[in-house]
């Protein structure tokens, strides 16, 4: 029944681009501005971010933090994130920054993205306890904080680079093996330490393929994210 399916996310990405192309995938609304995202916009964000990712030295199986709460921008991280094979780390901004440096030295992040300047300051005040973190980049067209990367001048240098350099994002993601490790979950660690749950590819398909057997969806319907709860 699902022999066709994706198993890797980056073919789950090629494959939504090519089916729904046009088709909103976001109904998004700004202040009072409706701002609708389609499935060939979400592509090529990703793609330009992965572009920009790549120029950085981000490889496959490198740890990436994820550090914010819900939005869009956290969807276009994620996806550019493991379409590389490179591995999404993710927390919510409300995190304590105790154990944000816990979870980014445990998990060995090379690079993070946080939600605001504010996650960013907090990061960057015990970045030089954790050797192995090169980059912060906050989730916003542009940064007040001095050290940090802002993810609209990395969309923007993606999107510049996207028709001369393609074959090179073309030829990481191919790369990319079911088996590879997707994500490291933390636990909430209210008894001890954070543990990390690590995922794979095929792992966090597989869900989703029978999640969407056993609810009967399909691409007529819509759905609230109300996440965090």
């Amino acid at each position: 029944m699902h022999e066709s399916a994706p198993t890797t996310f980056p073919q789950l990405l090629a494959a939504s681009a090519a089916t729904y192309g046009p088709r909103t995938y976001l109904p998004r609304k700004r202040a009072q501005v409706h701002e609708p995202v389609s499935f060939a916009q979400l592509a090529a964000d990703v793609d330009a971010l992965a572009l920009a990712l790549l120029e950085l030295g981000v490889q496959r199986g490198n740890r990436i933090g994820l550090i914010a709460e819900n939005r869009s921008e956290w969807l276009v991280c994620d996806l550019a994130i493991t379409s590389l094979g490179a591995v999404d780390v993710p927390r919510g901004a409300d995190t304590s920054p105790k154990e944000l440096q816990f979870i980014l030295q445990h998990s060995g992040c090379r690079m993070t993205f946080v939600d605001d300047d504010r996650v960013a300051k907090e990061v960057l005040a015990f970045q030089r306890e954790l050797p192995g973190l090169e980059r912060i980049v906050v989730m916003q067209a542009r940064t007040e904080v001095q050290g940090v990367l802002a993810l609209g001048d990395l969309l923007a240098r993606g999107h510049a680079r996207r028709a001369a350099h393609g074959d090179s994002l073309l030829a990481a993601r191919t790369e990319v093996r079911p088996d590879d490790l997707l994500t490291i979950v933390y636990t909430s660690g209210t008894t001890a330490e954070p543990k990390g749950v690590m995922l794979t590819h095929a792992n966090v398909l597989s869900n989703v393929r029978v999640v969407a057997d056993v609810l009967s969806v399909d691409d007529r319907d819509v759905f609230l994210s109300m996440l965090p709860a």
